[in-house]
């Protein structure tokens, strides 16, 4: 099963009579500029063979992500003041398109923002992995101003960012954002074992309504601060209604109608610090009284849900945990998902970095013995034309020293000066594989070891595939490599549309036993009765589909970062699908991609290739930041 860790490391917070000028609390060094830091050092979780340095922070949060790990900032809190902050919809679209420029590197207005830089020597900005919104004390008067924010953030939010949000469960279900009741108001739950075919998922226009709870990747569900029975845990102390209300929150993310988005999960939140004086748990449950008791609310929950959402299993709606008090926190969500007899998905969610057994204050927030790691100088970077080579550490046609930049400083193995490199976008293969693309420009995130090998990331089809166009008024399948800019395709559910970007790449097919990602795979007319013709994709091109198993979930996650919906269908790469079979001699190949006209440049479309197989097209977004295509005109 694949694995996460998210650290989420303070909360982003206006200054004191401004709605201009924020800062992110008890975190960052003083920093100059429209959006500023305080404090003197932090930290998120330990980790081995680090050792603290005096304060290189950003250092030490490039080094988490070159470890996988995502770094996420949190906004809000339970003292938030909401209405002051954000007092209407132009303060709400203006500071998400300063937090996207200055958190996110993003092209969105900065409205004098500047981004985030804290490991001199270096002047790169560093930048998130994601933001959670952790709303708290709201009424229905904030409705408006929350959709626009929101749907502002989502809109251009980069490729590879999570939005995410930490509710408390009463503004959850009926308090702000409204869900499933219209009262806009937060109160206890009344109604705990109200049957799913009773709550209304047809209202619209509030956050957590059908159509925009999947602006959000994931819901963070805050179980504690509430009574014991919402609480998991032992009976009869806890738990009584925690099924119910999980089941609750699931039916409603199931019921996602947001467009073009995935529907979003629940990460349970717990409390892992005993020290901590909450509402509920109380008493404090360890890791071991806790970890069946849970599991066994999460099995009740799922009982509940197929029975108006027949054929759904655990993973279409868990996501995994969530708690305060990092790097407490790790170790007890580490205890519970390693518990014998429970399949909880093993994606973490790590708040803060307090340890509530010293005084926190703004000066020394509890992080003074979380080690940091220094940034790692004179890097190597390698290039290979393929993961195999990568693996490998073979071939590689060109390397970069003494800088974090692909691309600059290039040469080739006989020390020759490189003007440009075949590829403009690739993937860390080692020290640690990753999923995010990087482009040629772009700075990687610090490393604990002085090299790294990239392999170019491409999903396209095979030269001669046919794509079904409108010509002349009539269906045809045309071979990819004879349509151009402005040829009309067929999408599975918008009609025709127009080729706004089309061209091709060589690549280097990887042939090998293992189902590589840069592989070619055949989808023969015996796996795949829609076809015609044989169809021959890369190992990252997606094929459409109704059902996906769990293991092809756990490794899209894995793969992806999270699993991914075209239209109603879900895009299940052809390495992964099991029908599709590695094809072709170790050697290069021509192959092509295309997008099409769509006024979203992150969404893509549908399309039927070889007769009718639905497959794929790339979103304007990917043709032109995310690819190694050249473009024809």
């Amino acid at each position: 099963m694949s694995a996460s860790t998210n650290l989420i490391v303070s909360f982003l917070i206006p200054d004191s009579g401004t709605t201009s000028n924020w800062r992110i609390d008890s975190t960052f060094t003083n920093y100059s500029g429209g959006i500023w830091f305080s404090g003197t050092k932090a930290g998120t979780i330990t980790l081995p063979n680090t050792s603290f340095n005096g304060g290189n922070l950003i250092g030490y949060f490039r080094m988490l992500q070159g470890q996988g790990k995502k770094v996420l900032v949190s906004m809000g809190g339970a003292t938030f003041d909401l209405i002051n902050a954000i007092p209407n919809v132009t303060v709400a679209t203006n500071l998400a398109d300063s937090i996207n420029f200055a958190l996110f590197g993003a092209s969105t207005p900065s409205n004098g923002w500047s981004g985030v830089i804290g490991d001199a020597p270096s002047t790169t900005p560093f930048i998130f992995d994601g933001i959670d919104l952790d709303f708290e004390q709201q009424s229905a008067a904030d409705v408006n101003v929350m959709t626009t924010f929101v749907s502002r953030l989502r809109q251009n939010l980069p490729a590879g960012k999570t939005l995410e949000c930490a509710p408390e469960i009463p503004y959850f279900r009926s308090g702000f954002p409204k869900a499933f009741n219209g009262n806009g108001t937060a109160y206890p739950y009344t109604n705990f074992n109200d049957p799913l075919s009773s709550l209304n998922t047809t209202s619209t226009n509030t956050l957590f309504s059908v159509n925009n709870i999947g602006l959000f990747d994931n819901i963070l569900i805050q179980f504690y601060n509430q009574s014991n029975d919402q609480y998991p845990g032992p009976s009869p102390t806890y738990g009584s209604s925690f099924p119910y209300i999980l089941s609750q929150a699931a039916y409603l993310c199931l019921s996602s109608t947001t467009p073009g988005r995935p529907k979003p999960k629940i990460a349970i939140g717990l409390v892992s610090d005993s020290s901590r004086s909450y509402g509920s748990p109380n008493p404090w449950p360890s890791a071991s009284t806790i970890a069946l008791p849970l599991w066994q609310g999460i099995l009740d929950a799922q009982q509940i849900i197929v029975t108006q959402r027949p054929g759904t299993v655990i993973t279409d709606w868990l996501h995994g945990l969530m708690s305060w008090d990092s790097p407490l926190g790790q170790t007890y969500l580490s205890a519970i998902i390693a518990t014998p007899g429970i399949s909880i998905p093993n994606n973490q969610y790590l708040y803060g970095g307090q340890n509530y057994s010293i005084p926190v204050t703004l000066a020394n927030p509890g992080w003074d013995s979380i080690p940091y790691a220094s940034t790692p100088t004179n890097p190597t970077i390698y290039y290979y034309n393929s993961i195999g080579d990568a693996s490998s550490n073979i071939n590689y046609i060109g390397y970069s020293s003494n800088s974090f930049t692909i691309g600059s400083n290039i040469y080739d193995s006989s020390n020759n000066p490189l003007s440009s490199l075949t590829y403009t976008s690739w993937k860390i293969y080692s020290p640690t594989p990753g999923n995010t693309a990087y482009d040629n420009g772009n700075i990687l995130p610090s490393l604990t070891g002085n090299s790294y090998r990239l392999y170019p990331n491409v999903p396209c089809f095979l030269e001669g595939s046919k794509i079904r166009c409108l010509v002349d008024g009539k269906q045809k399948d045309i071979p990819i490599e004879l349509i151009r800019k402005g040829t009309l395709v067929e999408t599975a559910l918008n009609g025709y549309k127009k080729v706004e970007r089309i061209g091709y790449c060589i690549v280097y097919n990887p042939r090998t036993v293992e189902r590589a990602e840069d592989s070619l795979y055949r989808c023969s007319t015996e796996k795949y009765p829609e076809l015609t013709e044989d169809l021959i994709l890369t190992g990252h091109h997606s094929i459409l589909v109704d059902h996906i198993t769990d293991y092809q979930r756990a490794e899209l996650i894995k793969k992806l970062g999270d699993v991914y919906i075209t239209g109603n269908k879900y895009r299940l790469i052809a390495c992964l699908d099991d029908r599709a079979e590695p094809w072709g001699e170790s050697k290069e190949y021509k192959v092509w991609h295309l997008a099409l006209e769509n006024t979203d440049l992150y969404t893509n479309y549908g399309i039927f290739a070889n007769g009718g197989l639905l497959v794929e097209t790339m979103s304007l977004i990917s043709s032109m930041k995310k690819t190694n295509i050249k473009i024809i005109e």
